[in-house]
């Protein structure tokens, strides 16, 4: 039984005191971030490989950090009382038991998707969150890109909307370790275009259908797909409901293909693919552009960053957590859903009622620095030797390799 511990008490101007989880590909990704940061001050870096640390902190001259062996993180990482927050980019399968930790001494938590491997397990870590008033963000990272924010601005500017259309096709191709452990496309990959969707119309979908297909032997042989098609209903479609398509692949030759479109009665808002440089060559044989952005880490620095700021304004009491309990629950239920409707072959419907019913956990407690006395024995916590690996998060929702053919398209009410 562990129970919270008395924080240091700072004030709103002090840089946030963090410890980051992993060192992985996001990991990575954070580490740069956080020191660039002068909201946020990087305590520890908790490491499987302690000289994959030990170098990257020495490249960024940040001799301050201390880099803390897998036997030695709960008392000297968690039980430190300067340590305000984490950033939890360890894989997917350390992620329950590491919030579990932080949240029941108060201390506040981002991690990376998924939270836990299974819905219940998500809904448990945010329910300790709210008993122990530290705050718990999910990092959907796309609903801080500047991009989308501002198609999200321009939206009452088409008025009343009709169709959402996203694609999302990555590049380079994911390394085959990561495909093997990210728990399926639809987990991994359309989860951030479906909670997206639900951002832009804050609202859920009353029926889902998706469509998948493979074209590489190798994501084939792991029982996965690298194609989909995901078709959601919000609304009452028939009596001018808004209909969202979205988009999927695991490869794209020409760059990063991050596409948005939302179509309504009065015109259309778009978020276009970027460039390094805006330049292009027009000549008598046509015209040249600059490819795509390579890579999602090109694509969503910004929104990276953005993300680690809301976080230290969030423990500082300045802002509300952006992506709430409820959100997080919808999307990972929704893409359960989607994969189901794949594998099944059928549109299906969503349960508003179950939906509705995580809305408790949005709500907020007292100021961050008041803390409460609390515990949590609700599930088993991961063994220390599996904690942190410098391998990339990624999620091991198990896929079904059966590839039915779909019925056609009709909306189950």
């Amino acid at each position: 039984m562990c129970h919270v511990h008395k924080r240091l008490k700072t004030s709103a101007m002090e840089p946030v005191r963090v410890a980051l989880y992993g060192m992985g590909r996001m990991g990575s990704i954070h580490a740069r971030n956080i020191i660039a940061n002068k909201d946020l001050h990087l305590l520890y870096i908790v490491e499987l490989d302690v000289q994959l640390a030990e170098s990257f902190l020495s490249a960024q001259h940040a001799s301050h950090v201390q880099v803390v062996s897998l036997n030695q993180a709960e008392d000297r990482v968690l039980g430190d009382p300067r340590l305000e927050a984490i950033i939890v980019a360890s894989p997917t399968g350390t992620h329950y038991g590491i919030i579990q930790a932080a949240l029941s001494r108060g201390i506040h938590v981002l991690c990376e998707k998924p939270i836990s491997q299974d819905i219940e397990g998500v809904e448990a870590c945010y329910k300790l969150s709210q008993k122990n008033n530290a705050r718990l963000l999910c990092a959907f990272n796309r609903r801080f890109d500047p991009s989308l924010r501002a198609l999200k601005k321009e939206l009452p500017s088409v008025g009343r909307l009709h169709r959402i259309k996203t694609v999302n096709r990555d590049s380079p191709f994911p390394p085959l370790q990561f495909l093997r452990q990210s728990g399926g496309m639809f987990h991994d990959c359309a989860i951030h275009c479906i909670d997206v969707c639900c951002w832009l119309l804050g609202d859920a979908p009353r029926s889902v259908y998706a469509v998948a297909s493979c074209h590489d032997d190798r994501i084939a042989e792991m029982g996965d797909v690298d194609t989909i098609a995901i078709t959601m209903q919000f609304g009452d479609a028939p009596k001018g409901g808004v209909i969202t398509s979205t988009d999927l692949s695991r490869h794209s030759s020409y760059g990063y293909d991050q596409r948005v479109e939302v179509f309504g009665v009065d015109g259309m808002v778009t978020m276009e693919n970027q460039q390094a440089v805006s330049t292009r060559c027009y000549a008598s044989n046509g015209s040249q552009a600059p490819r795509h952005l390579h890579s999602f880490n090109e694509r969503y620095k910004a929104a990276y960053a953005e993300e680690l700021s809301h976080l230290a304004r969030v423990v500082r009491g300045l802002e509300q957590v952006e992506v709430r309990a409820s959100d997080t629950l919808r999307a990972t239920y929704l893409a359960a859903l989607c994969e189901r409707s794949y594998r099944e072959g059928r549109p299906l419907s969503v349960d508003a009622g179950r939906l509705a019913g995580w809305a408790y956990l949005d709500a907020d407690g007292d100021t961050a620095d008041s803390q409460s006395t609390s515990s949590s024995d609700n599930k088993s916590t991961t063994s220390e030797e599996e904690v942190v690996s410098s391998c990339e998060d990624n999620c091991v929702v198990p896929m079904v390799p059966t590839s039915p053919v779909p019925e056609p398209l009709t909306i189950v009410g």
